[in-house]
């Protein structure tokens, strides 16, 4: 799935006025914008040549101490994240369907030093080829 959490994260990238970066991995002494794919995903459908469509949880996690930045990222992302074009990712190997967010964002935890961590969840739907 490396080919598609890197394609979500480029994706992301490419929202107008998104204003940190997003990427796969953080440096949690700074402000951070992630993508975490979590454990836990499902096989709903596989079919005898071994295409799995798959059910797939992200969190989008976002660190900084001005909570109007992490409300600005979150609002950009709700608002755009079930637009992502839907289709071939790469070499045909796999299909996104759709992505659905699952829940209104919320505050994660709320760090030490002003530090605010908010978080918005997502399910990725896709058709994986063997």
């Amino acid at each position: 799935m490396v080919d598609f959490d890197k394609y979500l994260v480029n994706w992301v990238n490419n929202i107008e006025y998104i204003p940190l970066k997003c990427s796969l991995e953080a440096n949690t002494d700074e402000e951070y914008f992630i993508a975490i794919p979590r454990k836990g995903g499902t096989t709903s459908t596989e079919y005898y040549d071994g295409t799995k469509e798959k059910k797939i949880r992200y969190e989008f996690r976002v660190k900084s101490k001005n909570l109007t930045t992490i409300n600005n990222i979150l609002f950009l992302l709700e608002e755009n994240i079930e637009d992502i074009v839907v289709g071939e990712i790469k070499n045909n190997d796999i299909i996104l369907q759709r992505i659905d967010i699952i829940n209104e964002p919320y505050i994660d935890e709320l760090a030490s030093n002003d530090w605010f961590i908010k978080s918005l969840d997502v399910q990725v739907n896709l058709t994986v080829f063997k």
